[in-house]
């Protein structure tokens, strides 16, 4: 089995590890309703943002590479070197605003570093 393909299945059995958790114990982390609902636009933001880079990205790339023969470096490409990565990152990183406590974005930054390195 392909390494990549064993690091997504640890990804998916520790999304659904810490999914039940937090669903059958709710009292594991305080929640306010304030803070619950500036998560939830903080995280809408990331998830449009998130979005919108990935189709951006995309798009530029489609125009200028070229058939896929050259290297971009214009657009988006000039300041991130895979701009679709760092959308599908902010994607991520805003369902967790919505859905999970705060403290579990290094958690995804970690595995979501580790699952894209290995590429």
């Amino acid at each position: 089995m392909k390494p990549r393909v064993q690091i997504d299945i640890i990804f998916l059995l520790s999304i659904l590890t810490f999914t039940a958790v937090f669903y059958f114990f709710p009292k594991t982390y305080f929640v306010n309703p304030f803070w619950d609902d500036v998560f939830n636009v903080i995280g809408l933001i990331l998830i449009f943002k998130g979005n919108y880079l990935r189709m951006a990205a995309r798009g530029h790339k489609k125009v200028y590479s070229k058939n896929g023969k050259g290297l971009v470096t214009t657009g988006l490409y000039q300041y991130v070197r895979n701009p679709m990565y760092l959308g599908s990152f902010l994607l991520g990183e805003g369902f967790l605003f919505m859905v999970w406590p705060w403290w579990i974005l290094p958690v995804f930054g970690l595995l979501f570093y580790w699952r894209f390195k290995q590429q």
